[in-house]
This record gives structure tokens, C-alpha cells and sequence, in this order.
């Protein structure tokens, strides 16, 4: 009987699932494990009203490992008692060096964004950047206050162990549209706004312009100037500082994109990061990437092998700073074979 149930997959989990694993049992565990992780991952921006889980199938295989497919509803309301208060709202605004605004006509709002900005923007700018922060505001007025239900399915895979679900085997995938990503890539991971000055002060503040050669004797590199909290690439340490600058510069990290990784560290997983899963980044050029921007260099291939940090534009003369070779504020030209990018 046990080897019947162990060698079926897809069982219904009202059937019972085998190998000493009581249904009740894995409920409650992972029901918990579920309402513990949507709590956690939410609450720094919602009152979580309640969270129901159901368990909707499970397979089990002969080496005692299981998969449980999930849905669960989450009741939610922003904390957020005006859109202003929301965090992609306050980058908008800090934008345009208005950190204490609140919403009370349209006409208002120009003429705040008008005198907040009179010596930095022309009047065009001024009246496009005043009609997006009225069209936001009027957009997500409508969920301010208000309830609501997100569903997520959710994969869980794990060990048996003595009749019970080993937990340090327990793994959690969440749908994203068509495809299981790791669940915590699902939860929210927002920034309120790309400080590019902070991402350049960074790039200028843990590299040289040094004539010592790394271990291997293959770059420049003078590792006594490196921020210590992160571990260092002999050589190959371009992607891992400009990781670096991005993170100092507001860019959430997640379980893809985080130190050590290899979107963190490889120049053509950085930017198929950058900009196709995060969309972060967009396409400039050399006369408008400024500082806060990045350069990407690729070889005759189109493969992408070398990337610093923008870290001076004034439109005449241009600086970058990185590692490998490391570089600090030193001048570059214009090159067809290079990729210019700037935050979105």
C-alpha cells in the first residue's frame, strides 16, 4: 500500500500521501509556512486582513520527496492614507525636489513643480513632469483605503524524513504568469528612486588609479582600497563594482541579483538583468549617459566582457570609474562598439 501511494504522482491531496506523512500534518506546517512568508513579505506596505491557504494536489516520488501546488488569498489594504505616501510616488516627487507635496488641484501642482524646479527645468519639462505626478495620483486614488484580494499559486518541493517534511529541504516557488520563479522574487521589492549621485560617489570612493598588478599579474588592481564587506574578483572584478555602485545607488537586490551572484558578476547576466528582467536600465548614448550611468563594453562577437560606472558628463568632458583595470574619474572617448545605459 505504501509503495503504491510513494510510486503515484498527482494524488489528490483529500487521498492521503504515503511513506508515514500524515495530510493533517503537512496542512498545518505549510499552511503556516505560507501565511508566515505573505505576512512578512507584505506588511511593510499593507494591513494584512487575512491569509487562506488551500492545498490542491501533491506528487510524491520513491525517494520520499514531495511537491505540493498551493493557492493561496491574501486580504490586504495599503498603509499608505495618501497616494503621496507610497513609495514610487515619494521617488517621483523627490525627482522633482518635492518632498513635502500633497495633493490639492492640478493647477496647484504646476505651479509647486514650477517653483520647485524654475532654474533646472524649461517650462516643457516642468508642465510634462507636472502631468505625470497628476496622472499617477488620480490613478491610484482608487486603491487608497481599500481591501483587497491577491491570489498566488504557489509550488512547494521538499524532503521526507521519519514521517514528517524536512524543512531544511523546504523550497518555494510562486507562479509568475507562465513559469515558477522562486517565491520571494513575487513579494514586493521596491525603491523609491535611483540615486545616481550616491551610485557615482560609490564608484569614486573604492578604486584608484593604481600601477600595482593583481596576484596573477593579468590587471591593475590595488584590493586595499576596496570596500571590505564584499568579496573581490582577481581580474575580473569590473560587473562585481558596478553591482556594487547600483546597490548604493537604491537597486533592490533579490535572489537573483544579489553579491556573489551571477547576475552580480557577469557582464552579460548583469545586463540581461538589468534590462530585460527588471527593466531598470534603457539604452543611451554617449552624448547623454550621465553620471549614475552605465558603459558596457563588447568584443567583435557582441559579447559583453568589461563594464564600469558614468561618473561625469558636463557634455564636454567625460569620466568613468571601475575595477579591472582600476580606474578613478578617468576620461573616455566615444566608441561605436560600446552600450551607454542609464536608469530608468
Amino acid at each position: 500500500m505504501i509503495f503504491t501511494l510513494i510510486s503515484c504522482t498527482n494524488i489528490s491531496f483529500s487521498q492521503g500521501i504515503g511513506n508515514g506523512l500524515e495530510k493533517s500534518n503537512c496542512e498545518e506546517i505549510l499552511k503556516n509556512y505560507i501565511e508566515d512568508f505573505l505576512v512578512e513579505g507584505y506588511s511593510e506596505y499593507y494591513d494584512i486582513n487575512d491569509v487562506k491557504v488551500i492545498f490542491d494536489e501533491v506528487d510524491v516520488d520513491e525517494s520520499s520527496n514531495v511537491e505540493f501546488i498551493a493557492k493561496a488569498t491574501m486580504n490586504s489594504v495599503l498603509k499608505a492614507k495618501c497616494v503621496e505616501e507610497l513609495p514610487y510616488v515619494k521617488g517621483m516627487l523627490e525627482r522633482v525636489n518635492l518632498n513635502t507635496f500633497s495633493y490639492e488641484s492640478d493647477d496647484n501642482t504646476i505651479n509647486m513643480v514650477s517653483a520647485a524646479n524654475k532654474s533646472n527645468l524649461s517650462d516643457r519639462q516642468i508642465e510634462v513632469a507636472s502631468k505625470i505626478i497628476i496622472d499617477k495620483i488620480k490613478d491610484l486614488e482608487q486603491y487608497i483605503g481599500q481591501a483587497d484580494d491577491t491570489n498566488f499559486i504557489f509550488k512547494i518541493t521538499a524532503s521526507v524524513k521519519d514521517g514528517e517534511i524536512d524543512i531544511s529541504t523546504l523550497k518555494m516557488f510562486a507562479e509568475n504568469i507562465d513559469e515558477f520563479i522562486p517565491a520571494e522574487e513575487i513579494l514586493p521589492n521596491l525603491y523609491s528612486g535611483y540615486d545616481r549621485i550616491a551610485a557615482r560617489d560609490y564608484a569614486n570612493k573604492y578604486t584608484s588609479n593604481t600601477t600595482k598588478q593583481c596576484p596573477h599579474g593579468k590587471a591593475l588592481m590595488d584590493t586595499s582600497k576596496y570596500n571590505s564587506n564584499y568579496n573581490w574578483y582577481c581580474h575580473n572584478d569590473c560587473a562585481n563594482y558596478v553591482s556594487q555602485s547600483l546597490k548604493a545607488g537604491g537597486l533592490p537586490t533579490d535572489s537573483t541579483w544579489k553579491a556573489g551572484s551571477t547576475a552580480w558578476v557577469n557582464c552579460e547576466s548583469l545586463t540581461n538583468y538589468m534590462v530585460s528582467t527588471k527593466k531598470y536600465w534603457k539604452k543611451s548614448d554617449y552624448e547623454n549617459a550621465n553620471a549614475g550611468g552605465v558603459i558596457m563594453m563588447k568584443n567583435s562577437d557582441g559579447h559583453r566582457y568589461h563594464t564600469v560606472m558614468i561618473v561625469k558628463n558636463d557634455t564636454v568632458t567625460r569620466q568613468f570609474s571601475g575595477h579591472t583595470n582600476d580606474r578613478l574619474k578617468t576620461a573616455y572617448s566615444k566608441n561605436s562598439n560600446w552600450e551607454y545605459y542609464v536608469l530608468q
